[in-house]
């Protein structure tokens, strides 16, 4: 299924790979913590620079918290809960005028990914002094 959004004027695709079952599909939410794996790839030559393959370990971020490029906030909304997609990301939504280790300024990006899970942040109802009094332990 490939869907096509658009974000603060610039368009992004999210390609899912297992069409059959998007049916009765999952999503995440805003504000909860996705898990996920990844291969990311630059558009112009298709060199990876990136993949949670080579670190060893799911890579974790809170959805729609500004902690992950803007492609990924808004393109993994759209990604059902335990499949594989394609997320493809202009320059504007990915890292933009900015250098990055391996990505050149300006560069469009694909990512190959799965949302492996989609789960409650834990840490989003503690307050500040909780947190400490857990760190301090």
């Amino acid at each position: 299924t490939k869907t096509e959004g658009l974000y603060d004027g610039s368009k992004f695709q999210v390609l899912v790979q297992d069409q059959s079952s998007t049916f009765n599909a999952k999503y995440c939410d805003q504000g909860k913590v996705a898990t996920v794996n990844y291969t990311g790839k630059l558009v112009s030559d298709g060199t990876v620079f990136d993949s949670t393959e080579a670190k060893g370990a799911p890579f974790q971020f809170v959805l729609g918290q500004a902690e992950v490029i803007e492609c990924w906030d808004e393109g993994f909304k759209k990604v059902p809960i335990g499949q594989k997609a394609t997320l493809e990301c202009p320059a504007t939504m990915a890292y933009g005028d900015i250098m990055k280790p391996g990505i050149p300024e300006n560069s469009d990006l694909v990512f190959d990914v799965e949302l492996i899970s989609c789960d409650k942040d834990e840490l989003a109802d503690l307050d500040v002094a909780e947190i400490r009094q857990m760190a301090a332990q």
